[in-house]
Formats: structure tokens, C-alpha cells, sequence
């Protein structure tokens, strides 16, 4: 006799329910596996997308303001999915300018900016690193007789007559010795510019006669030397200088360092660069008559899309001006703290 095997309802559900299962695990590792290659390749282009590298090329890793110049190109550079490296500073060695210029060059970077000035080293450096078709941009000091593709900074001369103009205000009537410092590096070159055009203003303003300006050369670009040089300056009978005109901010903070040491404040005045917390504190308690200053993060922003220009277009304007901020007891408290306003 046949006998009939019903399926249980029960046996039914679970067998659905198996296949339901199945359905959906299968479904999902088809998702998972899409999913996943997708992200590979994403990921896979972003680490093999191509990205320019830059390195920056300062002319002395004690100066804040070469700090300053670095950040404000690399926070350009990243908007712009481009790298800058501050090239040089982690080294154990010393190099100079140049030297760094032609191991840049060796390393083939796809551009270099530097903080250029008109010896003739730095000049054969920039032209070799320009011949082996790797761009080049001067930062803040120019090269000018060199082969680079574009200067960002600000004039030399244009700063001199700044200077000059500052000088006049301070309403002086009397004779004075004023002396101009300059790095040994820039003599007769682009800081002989600033040097001219103080000349030239004051030639103008018809009070040369009551003004002797001198220029004074330091030396060494640390912050060691510059001090020990200014406070032989500030000692010095023969020279007995009555201002003093700084063209950096290590300058600047060790000549009004000196003048507190000597007993000298008010005797003798500083005409500054930078806008440092200390120079900023200095000025407001009358250590400093006045300081220049120019915009840091500007500077670096014109220099990637001149850079990225010249990649584009191949060429790209020769000069790039950056305007200056002057400081004074006048406008102090605008730019100090809220906590020291």
C-alpha cells in the first residue's frame, strides 16, 4: 500500500526561510564585494595620483619670518593638493643656498622656491636648477640677474622710501646718525636697493644736511653674531648711533634687547621688520619707534599660483609686488592680543 509523505507546514516554512537566507547572504556579499573594489580602486588612484613636489629654500632657519614664508606656501600648496617641503632644515650639515639649490636640482623636485639673493653662486645655482628645466621662484629677495621664472616680494627700493618716509615723521630736528644693517650676504644687492631709496627720499625731503646714513654689515646671519655686532655698534663712540634701522626680526629683537641693556632707551631709536609677539610688545612699550611688516600667507599664495601658472601656461609675469604694513604707536593696539589691548 502507497503511502503519502505530506510535508509538515512547519518543514515548508524552513525550507523558505533557507532560501531566503541564502538569497540574502549571497545578495550581500555581492554588495560587500562591489563595495570593496570600489574603495581599491579609489584608494588605489589617491596613492598613485600623481602629486608635485615643491621645496621651499630658506636663507636662515633662525629667522621666524622664514618660518612664516614656509607655512604660508605649504598651507597654499595643500589647497591645491601639491606638496612643499621645507628643504634642507632637518639636515645635520649646514649647506648653503646654493647647495641646496643643486641637491634640489639632483633630487628632481618639480620646483623650487627660494629666498634668493644676488651672489653669484646663488645665481649659477638658480640657472642650473632653470636649464635642467625644473622652475624656480624667488621668495621676499629677489636674484634678479639670475634665469627664475618670477619674483614674489616686495621692492627694495620702495621699502627704502617706506623707511625714509617713517624717518622723516619722527620729527627729528636735530642732526642724527642713522645706520642701515645689512646682511654681508646682500651687500651691494638687492638690500643696497632699500639703502638708495632711503637716499633718494630723503635727497627729495631736503634733509640729508641733518641725516648721515650709514649701512653696516653683519656679518654672520645668526642670531649670536647680529647681537654681538649690534651691541658694538651701540658701544661704539665713533659711530654713536641715534636710530637704527633693522631689516629682519633677529636684528630687530637684538637691537632693542640692547639698547634695554645699555640703558639706551630713548637715546637711540629702532625702525624694525616683522610683527613677532616680541617685536609687537617691544613696540608698544616704546622700545621700537615703528616696524614693516608684510603679509606671510599672502606671499605664499601668490607663489603656488605663479608656480601652477607657469606649469600651465609656461610662462608667468616676472614680478609679483606684495605690499607692506607699517606699525607705529598710532595703530599698535590693532594688532596686539585682546588680553594686552
Amino acid at each position: 500500500m502507497k503511502q503519502n509523505h505530506k510535508k509538515h507546514p512547519l518543514e515548508t516554512t524552513l525550507v523558505i526561510l533557507l532560501f531566503v537566507f541564502v538569497a540574502i547572504t549571497l545578495s550581500c556579499m555581492l554588495l560587500f564585494r562591489k563595495a570593496l573594489t570600489n574603495s581599491i580602486v579609489t584608494n588605489s588612484y589617491q596613492s598613485n595620483r600623481v602629486k608635485s613636489h615643491y621645496v621651499f629654500i630658506g636663507n636662515d632657519y633662525t629667522n621666524p619670518f622664514m618660518e612664516q614664508l614656509y607655512q604660508g606656501i605649504r598651507a597654499s600648496a595643500e589647497k591645491k593638493e601639491v606638496s612643499v617641503e621645507y628643504f634642507g632644515r632637518t639636515l645635520s650639515q649646514s649647506y648653503t643656498v646654493a647647495q641646496l639649490i643643486d641637491t634640489a636640482s639632483k633630487a628632481k623636485v618639480d620646483g623650487i622656491f627660494v629666498v634668493g639673493d644676488e651672489s653669484g653662486e646663488v645665481k649659477e645655482a638658480i640657472n642650473r636648477a632653470v636649464e635642467a628645466n625644473i622652475p624656480v621662484i624667488t621668495v621676499f629677495q629677489d636674484c634678479g640677474m639670475s634665469k627664475r621664472q618670477c619674483f614674489v616680494g616686495v621692492n627694495s627700493y620702495d621699502l627704502g622710501r617706506q623707511y625714509a618716509k617713517k624717518l622723516c615723521s619722527l620729527g627729528e630736528k636735530s642732526n642724527k646718525n642713522v645706520y642701515l644693517l645689512i646682511n654681508a650676504a646682500q651687500e651691494n644687492s638687492g638690500k643696497n636697493s632699500v639703502y638708495l631709496g632711503m637716499k633718494e627720499y630723503l635727497e627729495k625731503e631736503g634733509i640729508t644736511g641733518r641725516i648721515q646714513l650709514h649701512d653696516l654689515a653683519i656679518q654672520s646671519k645668526t642670531e649670536f653674531t647680529s647681537d654681538e655686532l649690534i651691541r658694538e655698534l651701540i658701544l661704539d663712540k665713533s659711530k654713536n648711533p641715534d636710530i637704527i634701522i633693522c631689516l629682519n626680526s633677529i636684528d630687530t629683537t637684538c637691537a632693542y634687547q640692547a639698547i634695554v641693556d645699555y640703558n639706551k632707551v630713548g637715546q637711540i631709536q629702532i625702525l624694525g621688520w616683522g610683527n613677532t609677539d616680541s617685536i609687537l610688545t617691544a613696540l608698544d612699550k616704546e622700545l621700537i619707534s615703528a616696524t614693516i611688516f608684510t603679509d606671510a600667507a599672502l606671499i605664499g599664495s601668490q607663489c603656488i599660483q605663479s608656480m601652477l601658472e607657469y606649469k600651465r601656461e609656461g610662462y608667468v609675469s616676472q614680478y609679483i609686488p606684495i605690499t607692506t604694513t607699517t606699525i607705529d604707536s598710532t595703530n599698535i593696539k590693532e594688532y596686539l592680543g585682546d588680553e594686552r589691548r
